[in-house]
C-alpha cells in the first residue's frame, strides 16, 4: 500500500510521524511519566515497527524513537550515552538538534553547566540551537553573552545570503535591549528591520515615535535611501504610501512619475494624496504614454 502513495503523500506522511515522534519524546521526559508508561511506549512502537511501511526506514525511523525511549529508563549516565550514540548516527540531519536539546537537559539536571555549554556552542551553527543558547542565556540574565551569539548568527546569515534567519536574530536582539530599555539600541533595530524587511510600515512609525522631531526627517531620507523597496506590488506601495504620511509631495510626485504607465493601480491609490498641480501633471504625463 505504501508503494501506492505519491511522493507528496510519503512525505506528508513521514513528516506527520516524525511530529508524533517528537510529542512521545517530549511524553517521556515528562517528570509523572511512571517506568511502567514507558515500558509500554516501547511496546506499542515496538508493534508499530512490525508494520511494513515501517521497514527499512521507510516512512519512519522507529528504532531509533524506541532507544530514544528506552533511554528514560536507564540512569542519567546511560542515557547521556544513549543520546550520544544516536548523535553520531544522526550527525548534521533533522534530529540532531532535538537530540541536542535532550543532552542539554540532561546535563542540567546533573548540573554540569560547563558541559551544557559545551555542547551548545558545538552545535551553535544549527538555528533551533542557537535561538534555544540565546533564549538560556536571557533566562540567566546574560544578555551580553546572548548579544554575542546573536551578532554571530547575524554574520553568519549575511554571509549566506539569508535575510530570513538575520531578520530572527535582530528580532532577538530587539526584545533583549527592549527588556533592557536601552533606547539607542532600539532605534537601531528598528532601524534595521526595515531595511531588512524592504520597508515595514509599522517599524517606521515605531521609528517616527523614538526620533526627535528635529531629527527625524535626515533619519528618515538617509533609511529610505539603504531600503530596496519591492516595486512589484500591484495596489500597495511602501515607499509611496510613507511619502503620504509624511505629506512630502514632491517625492510622492517622483515615485509616481516612474512607475511604469501599465501599472495604473498604484498611480490611483495614491495621486489621490497629491496637490492639484501634481495630479494634473500626472494625468498628463500617463495620458501622453
Amino acid at each position: 500500500m505504501y508503494e501506492n502513495y505519491t511522493d507528496y503523500e510519503r512525505d506528508y506522511l513521514s513528516d506527520y510521524c516524525e511530529m508524533l515522534g517528537n510529542i512521545i519524546v517530549k511524553a517521556a521526559d515528562r517528570p509523572d511519566v511512571s517506568p511502567d508508561q514507558l515500558e509500554e511506549f516501547i511496546f506499542k512502537l515496538n508493534q508499530i515497527a512490525n508494520i511494513k511501511c515501517f521497514s527499512n526506514y521507510k516512512l519512519f525511523n522507529i528504532e531509533d524513537l524506541v532507544e530514544q525511549i528506552n533511554a528514560y529508563t536507564q540512569p542519567i549516565g546511560k542515557r547521556l550515552k544513549l543520546i550520544d550514540d544516536l548523535l553520531m548516527k544522526n550527525e548534521d540531519s533533522y534530529k540532531t538538534s532535538d537530540l541536542v536539546l535532550q543532552k542539554t537537559s540532561l546535563l542540567e539536571k546533573m548540573s554540569e553547566f560547563e558541559k551544557v555549554e559545551e555542547t551548545m556552542h558545538k552545535y551553535i551553527h544549527i538555528y533551533e540551537i542557537r535561538k534555544a543558547e540565546v533564549l538560556r542565556l536571557i533566562e540567566n540574565n546574560r544578555y551580553d553573552d546572548a548579544i554575542k551569539i546573536l551578532n554571530e548568527g547575524i554574520e553568519l546569515s549575511y554571509q549566506e545570503d539569508n535575510t530570513s534567519d538575520e531578520i530572527d536574530w535582530t528580532e532577538m536582539k530587539l526584545d533583549i535591549y527592549k527588556s533592557l530599555d536601552d533606547k539607542d539600541n532600539i532605534i537601531a533595530m528598528y532601524r534595521r528591520l526595515f531595511i531588512l524587511g524592504n520597508g515595514i510600515l509599522n517599524y517606521y512609525r515605531k521609528l517616527k515615535t523614538l526620533i526627535p522631531n528635529e531629527q527625524w526627517k535626515d533619519f528618515l531620507d538617509e533609511m529610505m535611501q539603504e531600503t530596496n523597496f519591492n516595486k512589484n506590488r500591484s495596489y500597495y506601495n511602501i515607499e509611496a504610501e510613507i511619502y503620504a504620511e509624511e505629506k512630502d509631495d514632491k517625492r510622492l510626485f517622483k515615485l509616481l512619475s516612474s512607475i511604469k504607465s501599465d501599472n495604473l493601480n498604484i498611480l490611483m491609490e495614491y495621486s489621490n494624496y497629491l496637490k492639484d498641480d501634481y495630479s494634473k501633471q500626472l494625468v498628463k504625463k500617463y495620458v501622453t504614454d
